[in-house]
């Protein structure tokens, strides 16, 4: 309606702008439809965007342990602290296999040190040999086996120590593998979904399967989708101001942070992506909102006043605008025209403050606009 009114009210210009008396027609040959006074101001021209929000950090937590799910901690919307434990696996099989690791690791222990005990015994016995074999007290040949033998110990003693440096290893897995049954939180955040639930058993031999999902929320970030056509005009740290459907018609402003280089197509048309963060402590926003951004891209201060007041464009890049003198005249003006927000326009040339803009109809037209 406001689009056919405009077309009316232009359509009325054109035929005064045609009468070649129109900028001596007296007031009381024409009717003002509406009037304006320009004023100063600043025109700032925006475009818009649409996009969502998104947590600012966000990970799902799962369990590297098989088992069924003995506890969970918390709910879903619940404030968290980093080494909070927030669920539980049961760990009792996890807990034996500890246990027999511990075993493992105590036998090779013994081992080794029996292995340890017949080197040692052998090496003194080698060394008496040896002492005998050069008064000639015994043969060569004797010296020879007990050498034999005491290189024979020598690798069986070096195995038992790496078989207790695996059984110590096999015994640091098992000590983790239990931890991996507790589910800690890794950061301060809030818990946003619980997939799993308690006595639900977990698989964890193909996939490491969720248990709970937390973010941080004291800051998100629009994520706000930019047309290819209007990329150019945004820029880091270029002003934005954006609404969400669930916050009405409060406005809200920041920065833009990041624009990834790479767009995104969808529908077949092309977007890039303009990441804005902002302060959340109070909650007003959650991830998945919708919001609408508008992008200050550049601005204008000086003269302006509503762009339906422009009349005919000339070849020259002008436009008129019919102008009131006192309570006596309409008179028509050339001006030269700069940004437009779509609702005002900035006049650089041919209007001051205080000039009265009007729309006017010729005695004698039928209706009004």
């Amino acid at each position: 309606m406001k689009n056919k009114k405009i077309v009316k009210l232009t359509s009325i210009l054109i035929i005064c702008f045609s009468i070649s008396s129109c900028s001596n027609q007296a007031s009381d040959d024409v009717i003002v439809v509406r009037s304006f006074t320009a004023l100063r101001g600043e025109v700032t021209s925006n475009f818009n965007a649409y996009g969502r929000i998104r947590a600012n950090r966000q990970v799902d937590l799962g369990s590297q342990a098989s088992g069924q799910i003995q506890k969970i901690n918390v709910r879903i919307g619940e404030e968290v602290h980093r080494g909070q434990v927030l669920a539980e696996i049961d760990a009792t099989q996890l807990k034996i296999d500890l246990d027999n690791a511990q075993l493992a690791v105590s036998r090779s222990e013994l081992l080794l040190r029996s292995k340890q005990s017949d080197y040692a015994f052998a090496r003194t016995q080698l060394e008496r040999e040896n002492r005998l074999l050069s008064e000639d007290a015994i043969g060569r040949d004797i010296q020879e086996r007990t050498k034999k033998n005491v290189s024979d110990l020598d690798n069986v003693e070096k195995q038992a120590e790496i078989d207790l440096s695996k059984a110590k290893l096999d015994l640091d897995i098992a000590a983790k593998n239990v931890t991996k049954a507790t589910i800690v939180a890794p950061f301060d955040g809030v818990i946003i979904d619980l997939p799993a639930q308690e006595g639900q058993t977990l698989n964890s031999t193909l996939q490491t399967p969720t248990v709970l999902k937390m973010a941080v929320l004291d800051t998100v970030t629009l994520r706000i989708l930019v047309p290819e056509v209007d990329i150019a005009k945004v820029h880091i740290g270029q002003a934005v101001e954006f609404t969400a459907v669930a916050t009405g018609p409060e406005k809200f402003k920041s920065i833009v942070e990041t624009i990834y280089p790479v767009p995104e197509k969808i529908a077949n048309a092309m977007f890039f992506v303009a990441n804005v963060p902002f302060p959340n402590k109070e909650r007003k926003f959650w991830p998945e909102m919708t919001i609408e951004a508008a992008f200050h891209s550049e601005s204008e201060k000086g003269v302006k006043i509503p762009i339906e007041f422009l009349g005919a464009r000339s070849s020259d890049g002008t436009y008129n605008v019919l102008v009131r003198n006192g309570a006596a005249k309409v008179t028509q003006r050339l001006v030269q025209v700069g940004i437009s927000d779509g609702k005002f326009i900035c006049i650089r040339k041919g209007l001051s403050v205080g000039d009265k803009v009007v729309i006017i109809q010729l005695q004698g037209s039928e209706g009004h606009p």
